[in-house]
Parts: C-alpha cells; structure tokens; sequence
C-alpha cells in the first residue's frame, strides 16, 4: 500500500484576529507499506514538515488492536521550538525506511 498525506491547515479563528498573517500548519508525508509472508512488513517514510507543532504517526493493525507501531514522533518543547516555526518555509524532512520488528510498539487505550 502507498499513502500520500498532504496537510496545509489553517485557524479559522485567527485569521480573523489576526488579519490573515497566522501561518498555516504545513506536512506531507508519503509512506509505503508492504505485508511479508512471517506476517511483518517493511515500511518507508518520508516526511515533510514545518518544526512546529508535534507530530505522531503511528502505524495500526486493525484486525490485532494490540499492534500498534510508532513510526514517528517530534515534540517542539523537546527541540525549543516556538508558534514562530510555523511561517515558510517547510524546514524539516525526516526519511526512514526498516521492518516492522525494529519499530517500537504502542498500545491503543480505548476510549468507551
């Protein structure tokens, strides 16, 4: 499977309070994923964005809700990073590539 994401978001509310200058929220991401026959995949990321806000991506097994993959993660108070990252251009690319059995695993908490 080949995923392309793409996200350019902008705060309704701010433009309004602050004339338009709020800049917006910029990623794109493409990401590949291909099963193998020991029931792993092997994956490549690449990865776009701006240095601010924080960023996750987690890859899920639906049918097993107990396989959860963390594939990426960024944290602007762990890189000192300010609301001020956010204006152009996109400085930050991340590339990985691997097999699902060196990926940390996560655990869904479900929320009922």
């Amino acid at each position: 499977a080949e995923i392309e994401f793409k996200m350019d978001a902008g705060n309704k509310l701010s433009k309004r309070e602050t004339f338009g200058l709020a800049p917006n929220i910029n990623m794109t991401m493409k990401l590949r994923i291909q099963s193998e026959e020991d029931c792993s995949f092997t994956y490549e990321c690449d990865i776009k964005r701006d240095r601010f806000p924080a960023y996750e991506v987690f890859i899920i097994n639906l049918e097993e809700e107990d396989e959860v993959y963390f594939l990426y993660g960024s944290n602007p108070i762990e890189t000192n990073e300010d609301p001020w990252a956010l204006y152009p251009p996109v400085e930050y690319h991340y590339q990985s590539k691997g097999k699902s059995y060196e990926l940390p695993r996560r655990y869904l908490i479900p929320f009922r």
